[in-house]
């Protein structure tokens, strides 16, 4: 990833108000258009979340990470995904970490997920590959400590 060094030219208080709103605004249009993919699967949006990172078993603290959430949380989620049959927890080699795994219904479930949010509606489906990433670089560069 080739992310452009930092220059030092600051924005202008406006420049980064109207950024930040932008910003704002792309994630909750991404966040709407998520909760409308993801709607009808019979589940809640937040354990559609997290059944869309069950491609492999997960640690809990993954899981938070990739949520935002505390990993307390996480053992809800858990609880709720088993309670529809779509994981169940399991032990890695290291035996102190609880791991998520999707059941087969759960696999297919996040199949079925996964394509209904790459649909014609997927979020940054206007941009060109080269611009989508560019969005990423900077992105990832806006959110670096």
């Amino acid at each position: 990833m080739v992310i452009a060094q930092r220059t030092g030219d600051t924005p202008t208080p406006q420049e980064s108000r109207e950024l930040a709103r932008l910003v704002v605004q792309a994630a909750t249009n991404a966040r709407q258009g998520f909760a409308k993919s993801a709607h009808g699967f019979g589940i809640p949006i937040t354990l559609c979340r997290a059944l869309l990172l069950l491609d492999e078993p997960r640690s809990m603290r993954h899981i938070a990470e990739q949520l935002g959430c505390d990993p307390s949380y996480v053992t809800s989620l858990a609880d709720q995904l088993a309670e529809y049959g779509l994981a169940t927890r399991t032990t890695g080699s290291d035996r102190r970490v609880k791991l998520i795994a999707a059941t087969d219904a759960g696999a297919a479930l996040r199949t079925k997920l996964a394509a209904a949010i790459s649909g014609d509606a997927a979020f940054g489906h206007q941009l060109t590959a080269k611009q989508r990433a560019q969005l990423k670089d900077l992105l990832t560069l806006l959110l670096e400590p």
